[in-house]
């Protein structure tokens, strides 16, 4: 009874199943882009274009807003963005640090209707969904410009 669905490892394993799909899903789009070589393909025009932290930054907050997760989008834009540091001038120890909370940073950017974060947050304030697209995503995005704005001033100080 206690691996039957209704029994207490069944609950548990119906309980992170979610989870643990979405883990894999991430895993396996992080590898694709490398394997592929889209994450060297992709670099290539940014060579002359010296955008730093701009890039693991927007990577991360396309894939949420195509997506909705933060925890597939900060992996997936991880593994596309660690074959480029070297071509956006991030390679050094505090390069990657800054790549790093630049992906987080962006990986939490722009919650919106896909987004569970999104309707815990309108759920919470109490908002309608109209309201909470205003205040949630708009409160998302300014957030994340914000951050933006901060590790780019720690990155000019480190250099």
């Amino acid at each position: 009874a206690t691996l039957a669905e209704t029994g207490s490892a069944g609950r548990a394993v119906i309980g992170v199943a979610g989870i643990v799909l979405v883990i894999g899903a991430a895993g396996g789009l992080q590898s694709l882009t490398q394997e592929t070589g889209m994450a060297a393909l992709l670099a290539e025009p940014l060579v002359d274009w010296r955008a730093g932290i701009l890039v693991p930054f927007a990577i991360a907050a396309l894939i949420k807003l195509a997506q909705g997760s933060s925890l597939t989008a900060a992996i997936a834009a991880a593994g596309m963005v660690q074959p480029a540091l070297a071509a956006l001038g991030l390679d050094g120890g505090s390069g990657r640090a800054l790549a790093a909370a630049a992906v987080g940073l962006g990986a939490m950017t722009g919650a919106h209707v896909n987004d569970p974060f999104f309707w815990l947050a309108a759920d919470a304030a109490r908002l309608k969904p109209g309201r909470g697209l205003l205040l949630v995503t708009l409160g998302t995005v300014v957030q994340g410009l914000a951050g933006l704005a901060v590790l780019a001033l720690l990155g000019m100080a480190s250099s």
